[in-house]
């Protein structure tokens, strides 16, 4: 038995213990809708569900990619600028300190009520994580491969390329495995605030309407586009760049390829 059977048949079990203790307990509907009652208005709403949950799935994706590509930037402007990087640390305290609600009316005001205002929401909610590991797996990098580059008087572009971007991609990879689902988190709050569609729209107006199994299936596809985005960025983490083993010290010594030149 894999192990995606193995957690198929776990989720199962949890749906079905979940809709026997609900009858037992007659636990009313406005209250906690039984998972049959969810599957049913999922299956009656699908295509509506669908237009909209694409919608969001763009808004997080796209956040999601320009964080991190900014924070990569950053990360490696500071690693060759190291005077910069109390500006830009204390720049991104500042914007991670101020509540993502507070923020997003004036995204909105400023970007307007489309998709650039739900991009920069879940870019903003994405990017300082991404920074702060970005920069603390430069600064974890073997500072003898470091050496090696600078004797051969390497250019920037070259050590990026073969030595930091590589050399960092433990870090790189858990810092986008955090920042997927935080991606889906930021979209569905700006749908919250101001939108006519996507994920956090439907919530919303089945809020207000009373509509609570329409509520949960909009919770349970937004759920599995996180475990989406997670996944895949589990499936791009299994490709290796660089050797990674034990030295003496028990610290991890990073190998670059046999093909990288300097």
């Amino acid at each position: 038995m894999t192990k995606y059977t193995r957690h198929a048949l776990f989720v199962l079990g949890a749906v079905v213990a979940v809709e026997v203790t609900m009858r037992l307990l007659k636990v009313p509907t406005y209250l906690v809708p039984l998972p049959t009652e969810v599957l049913h208005s999922l299956r009656e709403n699908f295509s509506f569900l669908l237009e909209n949950f694409v919608i969001t799935f763009a808004e997080a994706t796209l956040g999601f990619l320009i964080a991190n590509t900014i924070s990569i930037a950053l990360a490696l402007f500071m690693h060759f600028y190291p005077k910069a990087e109390n500006y830009i640390i204390t720049f991104g305290v500042i914007i991670k300190t101020i509540p993502i609600i507070a923020l997003t009316p004036l995204l909105i005001i400023w970007l307007g009520p489309g998709m650039a205002s739900k991009m920069a929401t879940a870019a903003l909610i994405c990017f300082f994580p991404s920074l702060v590991s970005m920069t603390q797996g430069m600064k974890e990098l073997n500072s003898d491969y470091g050496d090696i580059f600078r004797l051969y008087n390497a250019s920037k572009t070259k050590v990026t390329k073969h030595l930091l971007l590589p050399g960092s991609k433990p870090f790189l990879i858990a810092s986008l495995k955090v920042s997927s689902s935080l991606a889906v988190v930021g979209a569905l709050v700006g749908e919250f605030i101001g939108a006519s569609q996507g994920l956090g729209f439907v919530i919303i107006t089945s809020y207000y309407s009373f509509d609570i199994p329409m509520v949960f299936s909009a919770i349970l596809l937004s759920s599995a586009m996180g475990l989406g985005l997670y996944y895949a960025v589990e499936m791009i983490s299994r490709t290796q760049p660089f050797r990674i083993t034990r030295s003496n010290d028990n610290k991890r010594s990073y190998y670059p390829p046999e093909e990288a030149t300097v």
